[in-house]
């Protein structure tokens, strides 16, 4: 009977040292399918830059040479176009098109595109400080065009989702807080 002993202690360990590789297995094989995700999501992002530059090919523009805004629908009909299926991904576009269009002037339009980021990004817990974020940049938008009653719910909602994170940068925070005050200042 001694040596059954022996036998059970002698194969603890090694049943101990099968799990613990099984669980960097696992851990490498999360690792490896996030990093391949980032790497289709740059090669995603790269495709829609060049093809928004691309569009500034003469060739293609009958001898004209197209505007910025020109180039910025043309980016934003290929986002729409193809990147229906990872909509995660164009909704990080969308609101960064928003940012710009915004600093074109172009409100209407920025808007637009950050509700519709908003919309997407509220549905995924990967994103929430994306989401917070852009709700911060429509709640200024939405202030800038005269609706302060919006914009203060925007930035309510916004301070929220903030708070509800554990790494907003205090400078994000502190600007959407000012901006809060501001907006309820200046409602009346």
């Amino acid at each position: 009977r001694p040596s059954v002993r022996v036998g059970a202690v002698e194969v603890l360990p090694w049943r101990g040292g099968v799990g613990g590789v099984r669980a960097k297995a696992r851990r490498a094989a999360g690792e490896a399918a996030s990093a391949l995700l980032v790497c289709e999501r740059t090669a995603a992002v790269k495709a829609v830059l060049v093809g928004l530059f691309s569009g500034a090919d003469a060739r293609e523009n009958a001898g004209k040479e197209p505007s910025v805004r020109d180039l910025l629908d043309r980016g934003l009909a290929r986002i729409d176009r193809e990147l229906g299926d990872q909509v995660t991904l164009q909704a990080e576009l969308k609101a960064t098109l928003g940012g710009i269009y915004s600093r074109m002037g172009l409100y209407p339009q920025a808007m637009a595109l950050q509700e519709q980021a908003l919309a997407t990004l509220d549905t995924d817990a990967e994103r929430r400080a994306l989401a917070a974020s852009t709700q911060l940049d429509l709640a200024i938008k939405v202030r800038s065009n005269g609706d302060a009653k919006r914009a203060r719910l925007l930035l309510d909602q916004a301070i929220m989702r903030m708070q509800a994170l554990p790494d907003v940068p205090v400078s994000t925070f502190v600007h959407a807080l000012y901006m809060r005050a501001f907006v309820g200042i200046n409602e009346h």
